[in-house]
């Protein structure tokens, strides 16, 4: 069996997109794990599989372990780009997706087929403690002392999309993500396990962000994660929109009026496709 595939990258945030159409009766986790490899495999940090006799078309979203994620940020602004490349979209406005959480809205800014400017609709940010994965029921989500080593960590729990902690600090620089993220990832207070950010607000434009996500580890950009920071800082009154979130692999832009749905916005660039064999036949996902 030969399958088709596209490679996309949002500042470094890459993924594998391929269509369910032509991959019957094949594991997607399975898939996941064997195709995200960066040795071994195409490597990337997750797999979309895009269902597009849908209208609206659909994304589903596989980590690297391949746990499936509620909807990725970068990933929703790579897909938009690979529906423009397929001449899916006959519009460059509300271009609807089908997601795990919800419907969800992009916008092509400008670009071409190699790297397009792609603004997405995230929906509401949500502080609801009852809606979030958290054990602890009572409480504030602001500022949640959680214990790591016997050392407390201030974290700020937010859903946008996929669950969310935020920690502030005043440097980047001693922070160790690849020791304190999985800790804090697969906590007993997380059933669901967590995304993890370490956020330096520089002003009340600009922060700075190293986010470990769930089921993929240290990623070069995370979109959901830079939501999730900047509307917990604006909840504090740290930060205003629009806001620029620098990561390892660039900048995103923020936009959010403290209220309503926030709007990410950033790059998309075509790395290649291609095809792969694949000779085990699973049961689907």
């Amino acid at each position: 069996m030969q399958i088709c595939f596209s490679k996309y990258h949002g500042l470094g945030n890459d993924f594998i997109i391929l269509c369910r159409a032509e991959t019957k009766d094949i594991s997607f986790s399975s898939l996941a794990k064997k195709l995200c490899q960066r040795h071994i495999g195409i490597g990337s940090d997750g797999l979309i599989v895009a269902t597009l006799t849908e209208k609206p078309p659909s994304m589903q979203f596989f980590n690297p372990d391949g746990s499936e994620a509620e909807m990725c940020g970068n990933g929703m602004r790579c897909f938009i780009h690979y529906l423009y490349n397929k001449n899916l979209v006959q519009k460059k406005e509300n271009i609807l997706v089908k997601t795990k959480s919800n419907n969800i809205a992009g916008f092509i800014i400008g670009g071409d087929s190699n790297c397009l400017q792609v603004k997405v609709n995230m929906g509401k940010p949500n502080f609801e403690l009852e809606n979030l994965p958290f054990t602890e029921k009572r409480g504030n989500i602001i500022k949640y002392p959680l214990q790591i080593d016997n050392e407390t960590h201030l974290i700020n729990l937010i859903s946008t999309g996929p669950p969310h902690a935020v920690i502030f600090l005043n440097s980047l620089d001693n922070v160790n993500p690849r020791h304190l993220g999985p800790k804090i990832e697969n906590h007993s207070l997380f059933p669901q396990r967590i995304n993890v950010n370490f956020a330096r607000i520089t002003n009340q434009e600009t922060v700075e962000l190293i986010t470990w996500e769930r089921g993929a580890g240290l990623t070069a950009a995370c979109g959901t994660g830079a939501c999730a920071t900047v509307a917990a800082a604006m909840r504090e009154g740290l930060m205003k929109s629009p806001a620029k979130v620098k990561m390892t692999g660039g900048e995103l832009i923020i936009h959010w009026d403290g209220e309503n749905n926030i709007y990410l916005e950033g790059p998309s660039q075509f790395v290649f496709s291609g095809q792969f064999p694949y000779k085990e036949v699973k049961s689907n996902v």
